[in-house]
């Protein structure tokens, strides 16, 4: 006798929301929601300039919290005058006022970006020899150690 078989892909995306609530909820999602439906909530063109962190309800409510936001750095005014539509974006998907504010964090991350670094930053810098004669004279490791790779990271930046 054949068993009916589950499509995988199917399953985890229904267990996923019962998998990650209590672990959004440590954090302050009491609406794990917000953090797994943001794109929908808000749009995708505003998703891709915010990010939840954390929602923070008065002592004994679940209602009318405070709502975290990393916001790129680049997007904090757009973000900040468009505050009271994604409230009432918020407040309009869950049926009630679960956020009456919001504060941002601006992050100097892109979500979803790829590294920030560039192989330019890595780039071999060795020191002059007056630079690493002055450094000899230095009687402490510690502090020598320190002052080469502070004069380093100098050299990489300028």
């Amino acid at each position: 006798m054949k068993q009916a078989r589950i499509p995988s892909a199917q399953f985890i995306a229904k267990l996923l929301p019962k998998l990650v609530k209590s672990s959004f909820e440590k954090k302050g999602f009491v609406q794990a929601e917000i953090l797994l439906e943001w794109g929908k909530i808000v749009g995708q063109e505003m998703s891709q300039k915010c990010i939840p962190e954390k929602l923070v309800f008065p002592k004994g409510k679940k209602v009318e919290g405070t709502l975290y936001l990393n916001v790129e750095i680049s997007s904090g005014l757009l973000i900040e005058y468009g505050a009271p539509l994604i409230i009432d974006k918020i407040n309009s998907y869950f049926g009630y006022q679960a956020v009456a504010r919001l504060k941002l964090k601006q992050v100097l991350y892109k979500k979803d970006s790829g590294p920030v670094l560039s192989k330019e930053v890595f780039k071999d810098i060795s020191l002059t020899p007056e630079e690493l004669n002055y450094l000899d004279q230095i009687p402490i490791d510690e502090l020598r150690e320190a002052l080469k790779s502070y004069l380093m990271q100098y050299k990489r930046t300028f």
